[in-house]
């Protein structure tokens, strides 16, 4: 009887392994928090999974997937990836990519750490026709005419890419003035794009796999890596956070006047003090409060500067006299709907309010995320006045905002939604790989995310 028992034991054993193995044939081998993974719930600090290299799977493939730094990337081999994301990122005909090489190269320099580009290369044949003379070639002839030659090429382009950059990663755990903080960096994999000839193939775990396994090896001083997924996510892990994406159309946005003294200024140039001083703020400790988010994660302050002056960024603070009041994150997504006339996406990826939450505080904080909005977009009736700023003129392109509900963006889609009403609501969800963090997935509300 007891060696019956052993052996349903062992067959309830090997039938849950072979339907892992089955079900999640990628995520399974990797370092990750899977949903099976149960004495992981119970986790109350956080720790890395595996320390040192990463481990060679079936999916490392450094014969066809070619990692390397991006400033070792040539001129073609930029472009190439440039003219695949804007091809293939997105799976649309009537939604395009607007990345280009300037675009990826806001991204990926002005790092303290290296940034990493990974592209999987598929070989084709060239025919390349070629004339010449026949006199070279011939003897004896009265009059030689042209020669064309065909000549077979074996080259090779991208069909598949990924990047990598650098970021902090702030993580909170306990409570009160108790609070510990675990600061780290990480890698933030971006950019994961497949030509859509090539999507059965699952070619992205190849990229995926060989271009952690080239990064961990040529910087083992980090082994942490984030990335995001929208729509379609990851089955089998446990998303560090699940949000969710909602996409508005930007009809004419009215902004309320602002209480006395208080004014709504964009960080650029002489002020970024206020935004190198925020970051400061939501990184550190208070001994006297809990700590705002319990996970934060963003560049180092000199890329972020970069985005801003490239206008890649919005960064926007409500300010009475020297005291931040709020601050609003946007960025252009680089995303252009053909269906919508002008139809550019802005993503308004975080906000922060410094005031407590009552009706009254978030009216403000909404009021002036409406002023920095109008600022960005040139929308209103202030299209028509000739003090328009070049700027606000220039960004007449967005039709479209899509709000990322984490850290505070909850307090503005609030109260946007009492007015307008979502054309796209999509989940979302930031991944964290080689690490566990306690009380994983955390609350939207819990996590200020800048990437």
């Amino acid at each position: 009887m007891i060696i019956y028992l052993y052996l349903a034991i062992l067959l309830s054993i090997f039938v849950i392994f072979a339907y892992i193995k089955i079900r999640y044939p990628f995520w399974n081998m990797q370092p990750v928090f899977h949903t099976y993974d149960i004495w992981r719930y119970w986790a109350r600090v956080p720790f890395v999974i595996q320390y040192g290299k990463s481990l060679r799977t079936k999916y490392t493939d450094p014969k066809q997937v070619l990692t390397k730094q991006y400033l070792d990337l040539s001129e073609i081999e930029c472009k190439q990836m440039a003219d695949l994301l804007q091809c293939h990122y997105i799976l649309s005909d009537r939604v395009l990519t607007l990345s280009d090489t300037d675009t990826i190269n806001s991204y990926l320099t002005g790092h303290s750490h290296p940034a990493f580009v990974s592209l999987y290369q598929e070989s084709y044949y060239d025919i390349i026709s070629s004339i010449h003379d026949a006199s070279m070639m011939q003897q004896d002839v009265a009059a030689p005419s042209p020669v064309s030659i065909n000549i077979v090429k074996n080259t090779s382009a991208p069909v598949g890419c990924m990047t990598s950059r650098p970021v902090r990663l702030f993580i909170w755990t306990g409570g009160g003035g108790a609070s510990q903080k675990t600061a780290i960096h990480a890698y933030f994999w971006d950019h994961i794009c497949v030509h859509r000839d090539y999507t059965d193939k699952h070619l992205s775990r190849y990229v995926i796999q060989t271009h952690e396994n080239v990064q961990r090896m040529e910087n083992p001083d980090i082994s942490v890596s984030l990335f995001r997924k929208e729509q379609i996510l990851c089955q089998g892990i446990v998303p560090l956070v699940r949000f969710s994406l909602y996409t508005f159309y930007l009809n004419n946005v009215r902004t309320p006047p602002l209480p006395p003294h208080f004014t709504v200024v964009r960080i650029f140039g002489e002020n970024v003090d206020i935004l190198s001083d925020f970051l400061y703020n939501i990184s550190t400790i208070d001994q006297n409060s809990p700590p705002k988010f319990k996970v934060c994660a963003f560049p180092e302050i000199g890329p972020i500067i970069a985005l801003v002056k490239a206008r890649l960024y919005y960064v926007y603070a409500l300010k009475r006299e020297n005291t931040v009041y709020g601050i609003y994150f946007l960025k252009d997504s680089k995303t252009h709907y053909e269906d919508v006339e002008n139809g550019n996406l802005l993503e308004c990826v975080g906000s922060v309010s410094q005031m407590s939450k009552t009706n009254e505080y978030d009216g403000l904080f909404f009021a002036g995320f409406l002023h920095a909005l109008r600022k960005i977009i040139g929308l209103g009736t202030d299209v028509v006045n000739p003090n328009v700023s070049a700027m606000q003129k220039q960004n007449q392109k967005y039709r479209l905002i899509t709000f990322a509900d984490l850290s505070h963006n909850g307090r503005l889609l609030e109260r946007w939604r009492w007015k307008y009403s979502p054309v796209f609501e999509n989940p979302a969800a930031y991944y964290i790989y080689n690490m566990v963090v306690p009380s994983m997935p955390l609350a939207k509300e819990e996590c200020f995310i800048l990437l």
